[in-house]
């Protein structure tokens, strides 16, 4: 297996990319690329050197990555506010909402797009589904709890999850398939997961361990039918049955998970952390998962950081195509 190393040049890259691709009215739909986080997209031909296409003054930073569909780019600013920006005027067409709330900042969740509506989460818990062309919403849940993870395309279904990893299945116009509760569900908790006084009871005043904790701060990812969840120290493994989702497998090491993608076959790369710089790129393939857990392959080659090692930590899922990984 090959490894590729790449500055964080990258990003700038790939929006410089993304403008590039719309001029030709090539979609891209969804964060990198495809559900399965992959970043693997053959299909496209990017021309070089690139060149500044234009500007566009939106409201505030942008933390996310823009997707583009049917002509538009679709881009979510720090505060929240979704734009619709036409590709050949990169004129702003709309804006939602045309004020964010004050408690909504800092976004860090990315947008996605399917059949004629644009999917995206929020800081304060709200999770919007617009129609793409005029901007207008169709459906808000209130989840009550903010979103860090991009919404993941796939199996004509939209699959997201809450930063108290509640992970939802919704139809391409928002309504809500089925929601599976990984805390209720693994932990065995059903109060108030933010209150540290209820947990205290839940325990009978003993500690929470590392692989209690359940945050789904990172991306989830969707290969076929299969769902994987970063939950904190855990990842998760559900498969959609279509009115329902089944546990199918996970892993409990305790370690944070900083980055996760899946390959051609459905096997999962981890990027995982642990005190002192440690940490891999784990290989979890997906014919070895057996009586609820999941097996590791092995790490990627090149991977391995530690306290007294030169190489840096990886705060991002790693990229595939064919036998290559590539990782910032």
């Amino acid at each position: 297996m090959k490894t590729e190393l790449f500055s964080s040049l990258l990003s700038l890259l790939h929006l410089s990319w993304l403008v590039s691709l719309s001029a030709d009215d090539t979609t891209w739909t969804q964060y990198k690329h495809d559900s399965q986080r992959s970043g693997n997209a053959s299909e496209h031909q990017v021309t070089v050197p690139l060149g500044l296409e234009g500007t566009v003054a939106l409201d505030d930073a942008v933390f996310t990555s823009p997707v583009v569909a049917d002509g538009k780019v679709f881009v979510i600013d720090g505060s929240g506010t979704a734009h619709g920006i036409n590709v050949e005027t990169l004129q702003i067409e709309w804006r939602f909402p045309e004020r964010a709330a004050k408690s909504n900042s800092n976004h860090v969740s990315s947008p996605a797009y399917i059949d004629g509506f644009l999917h995206f989460g929020t800081m304060d818990g709200s999770y919007f589904v617009l129609d793409a062309t005029t901007g207008n919403p169709m459906t808000e849940i209130r989840t009550g709890e903010p979103i860090f993870s991009s919404p993941a395309v796939a199996n004509e279904r939209v699959y997201f999850a809450t930063l108290g990893s509640k992970v939802y299945s919704l139809e391409p116009n928002g309504n809500v398939l089925w929601e599976w509760d990984y805390v209720k569900e693994r932990l065995g908790f059903g109060g108030d997961r933010w209150n540290g006084a209820a947990w205290e009871m839940h325990k009978e005043n003993k500690r929470l361990e590392p692989v209690e904790q359940f945050h789904c701060s990172r991306e989830l990812a969707v290969f076929e039918n299969k769902i994987v969840i970063p939950t904190g120290g855990t990842v998760t493994w559900l498969e959609d049955q279509g009115k329902s989702p089944r546990f199918i497998a996970s892993i409990s090491d305790g370690y944070s998970t900083l980055g996760l993608s899946m390959g051609e076959r459905g096997e999962v790369y981890r990027q995982w952390h642990r005190l002192d710089n440690g940490g891999t790129v784990q290989i979890y393939p997906l014919d070895q998962l057996s009586d609820g857990k999941a097996v590791k392959a092995g790490d990627v080659p090149g991977t391995e950081t530690g306290w007294n090692s030169m190489e840096s930590l990886g705060f991002s899922s790693v990229s595939m195509r064919d036998d290559a990984v590539y990782r910032c």
